[in-house]
């Protein structure tokens, strides 16, 4: 028997807002760096370099829809990694 349950207590206060990723977008390119700028809830912005591989030589001719898709699902993993690595950090309260 665990006996009878107490009153419920007062409501506690509202916490702070939270921050959150407003935007991920490139904000500059020269050659083959580009450069993203994560811009959070708060105003607060970072940003960061990707250097991006050089055009190998042509292939020979293929199915272009695979590629589209493969790009595609390429960028779409990158953005998603850049908002992870974001998250963490600022979880972590670090700076890039």
């Amino acid at each position: 028997d665990t006996g009878a349950q107490g009153e419920k207590g007062d409501k506690g206060n509202t916490g702070a807002d939270g921050v959150g990723i407003a935007k991920i977008e490139k904000t500059f390119s020269d050659g083959n760096v580009d450069t993203y700028t994560i811009t959070l809830t708060n105003g607060t912005t970072y940003t960061f370099i990707v250097t991006n591989g050089t055009n190998g030589t042509d292939g020979k001719d293929g199915n272009g829809g695979a590629i589209i898709i493969a790009t595609a699902v390429g960028f779409t993993a990158l953005i998603s990694n850049i908002a992870l690595i974001a998250w963490v950090l600022i979880k972590k309260k670090r700076l890039f």
